[in-house]
């Protein structure tokens, strides 16, 4: 079975952010999680980058953000003995700074509240901050402060990046108490059966209303939403567990085989078994099992 570490990171309680920066950064970073956000910047690389459930090769730079409690993992191709890697690390409680409701920085509050695993940011903002994502780690006081709002600004209005290992918002949905509250509902209760008419009450309104309130403010409907959540929920439990398939699906609130193994291939293009062997076989479970 492959090991999956829980990380205690170096974010200080008092601290707004962590940074740190390490020119011959060793070739493997182990599959693990953690409680904080991260931002991870890789340059002169070439191997495979692990989020969520998604296994994308990188070549070159690369830069994530990567949500709390998320497996995330790298692994460095033979020739790449090291690679240059910064992290910034920051408090899952951060959107709930009372400074980030404000409406100025409103798009850091989207991008935070509707991440689920991670975002995959565009070579164009990459190229443009990579500098300061570097040096983040020098600067102190309100000099770091107002440089890493600004990286996450940047971050927050790219219109080219893309969600990696779960659905995400499309970037242009208001956040709202209401969606919100179907949002921390279906968090904690993917497990049961949730029905529109469970979902209606929690956001007051109608079976018919509601479906057309998310898919506006998503992009995606909510039968979609709940379907990939859970199946995110059983690629999380394939990843720690041996257990049957079938047994991890139906503790991650599917019903029925069919509909989940549609459901798999729909998201992922393949069946949750292959799925499953596709990992395993993946170059960063080398040496892992």
């Amino acid at each position: 079975m492959t090991r999956i570490y829980n990380e205690i990171t170096p974010l200080e309680e008092n601290r707004l952010f962590f940074a740190k920066h390490t020119p011959d950064e060793p070739m493997d970073f182990p599959l693990h999680f953690h409680s904080d956000y991260e931002i991870t910047l890789v340059r002169n690389v070439r191997g495979q980058r692990i989020v969520g459930n998604s296994v994308e090769a990188i070549d070159g730079k690369d830069l994530v953000l990567i949500g709390p409690d998320t497996v995330h993992g790298y692994k460095w191709d033979p020739g790449y003995r090291t690679g240059e890697v910064t992290v910034v690390q920051f408090s899952r409680e951060f959107k709930s700074f009372q400074l980030i409701g404000k409406s100025e920085l409103e798009p850091i509050f989207r991008m935070l509240s509707f991440l689920k695993s991670g975002i995959c940011f565009s070579r164009q903002v990459t190229d443009c901050l990579e500098d300061r994502i570097i040096g983040l780690h020098e600067l102190e006081g309100i000099r770091g402060v107002l440089s890493f709002l600004e990286i996450l600004y940047e971050l927050s209005v790219d219109v080219n990046g893309r969600s990696i290992g779960t659905i995400a918002d499309d970037g242009r949905s208001p956040e709202s108490g209401r969606i919100n509250r179907i949002l921390k509902y279906v968090e904690k209760n993917y497990m049961n059966d949730i029905s529109l008419s469970d979902i209606g009450r929690v956001a007051g309104m109608s079976e018919s209303a509601v479906c057309r309130y998310f898919r506006k403010q998503t992009a995606v409907r909510f039968s979609d939403y709940l379907n990939n959540f859970r199946i995110d929920k059983v690629i999380r439990q394939m990843l720690k567990s041996d257990d049957y398939i079938s047994n991890i699906c139906f503790e991650c609130g599917f019903s029925n085989i069919s509909n989940f193994n549609r459901a798999f291939r729909r998201r992922l293009g393949m069946s949750p078994r292959e799925y499953r062997n596709k990992l395993r076989q993946s170059a960063i479970f080398n040496g892992e099992k």
